[in-house]
């Protein structure tokens, strides 16, 4: 209740003043407070450290197997994402919230995603292709056959051209 009282502008201040604290106190390795340093940057209005900060915390909570951690903080990443970064890792990031949601059993809006990142992506390189096959067994797991071999027809050129053994 106390909390909710409070300005934006005062929680803010709280939040960056704590986010400095912690990064002060791990020296640069941040470790177990990555999760404390991504949530305090992504509510006190610092972009470009949230996003350091929640993609360093997704991918801990990733492997850590907490796929619900993980998604929050690739989802706070792809909030606070610089224009900047290079489509790859723009289209990695959609990949890896994805992969989350999928862990959880959010089929549709994994397939979202990994839609988003399909769009980022140039058509026919390896990350593509990734994506383009994890999106396929969604669609077989959601029993969307025609729209999964629809989707395998529109692959295929692609793979032969990377392999064409394929």
């Amino acid at each position: 209740v106390t909390y909710q009282g409070i300005s934006e502008r005062w929680k803010r201040a709280y939040h960056r003043m704590l986010g400095r604290h912690y990064e002060r106190a791990c020296g640069g390795e941040p470790g177990d407070v990555i999760y404390d340093l991504a949530r305090h940057f992504s509510a006190c209005g610092e972009p470009g450290k949230a996003y350091e900060y929640c993609l360093k915390a997704g991918e801990r909570a990733e492997v850590a197997y907490a796929p619900e951690l993980a998604r929050q903080f690739y989802s706070s990443a792809v909030q606070h994402a610089p224009e900047s970064i290079p489509a790859p890792d723009r289209a990695l990031l959609f990949e890896r919230l994805a992969d989350s949601k999928k862990y959880l059993g959010l089929l549709e809006e994994a397939l979202a995603d990994y839609e988003s990142a399909l769009r980022i992506l140039e058509p026919g390189r390896r990350q593509h292709l990734a994506v383009l096959l994890k999106q396929h067994s969604l669609l077989e797991r959601l029993r969307q056959i025609s729209a999964a071999a629809a989707l395998l027809a529109m692959a295929l050129p692609f793979a032969q051209s990377a392999d064409p053994a394929l």
